[in-house]
């Protein structure tokens, strides 16, 4: 079997948007085909896109080589900087309610910690939960741009979800 095209590790991307109610710290260390598993941390999809407003929505991507500088700010036992990303995020929620009501909710661009993934260098993770008790139920896109300041290259990723009661 023959794949078009080519993948190159060593290449920046990111990978699509997850949107999850379903999240945590795997126990043991994943296995190279473990599905949805990112460096020690299970990301469960939510498969028919559907959130209460009670829920918080996580929201996760994967970065693979960003540029990174060192950084002061963390140093480990042997005394040396460690090489971290510089990111910034912006998010952007719109939608309308089920009765016709449009809603849009934007944050300001800003910094944002990176998660180093275990057991895969040079792949962060950049995740958090946003609470839905301020959404009445209706349809709604997720819009995320992700810069990387040391490369000054940008990213948007996208995806649509619903709130229900």
């Amino acid at each position: 079997m023959q794949l078009a095209g080519t993948l190159d590790r060593d290449a920046v991307a990111i990978s699509p948007l997850i949107l999850s109610n379903n999240l945590y710290p795997l126990k043991e260390a994943q296995k190279a085909n473990d599905p949805f598993a990112f460096g020690g941390l299970k990301v469960v999809p939510k498969a028919d896109k559907a959130f209460r407003a009670n829920e918080e929505l996580w929201f996760f991507v994967e970065l693979r080589n960003p540029g990174t500088v060192l950084s002061n700010d963390i140093v480990p036992v042997v005394g040396a900087p460690v090489p971290l990303p510089k990111v910034q995020i912006k998010l952007d929620i719109e939608g309308t309610d089920f009765q016709g009501n449009k809603k849009k909710f934007s944050s300001p661009s800003r910094q944002i910690e990176v998660m180093q993934l275990r057991g895969v260098p040079n792949h962060y993770g950049i995740g958090n939960s946003i609470p839905l008790t301020s959404f009445k139920p209706g349809q709604y896109t997720f819009t995320m741009k992700v810069t990387d300041t040391v490369l000054k290259q940008s990213y948007t990723v996208q995806d649509t979800f619903r709130v229900t009661e």
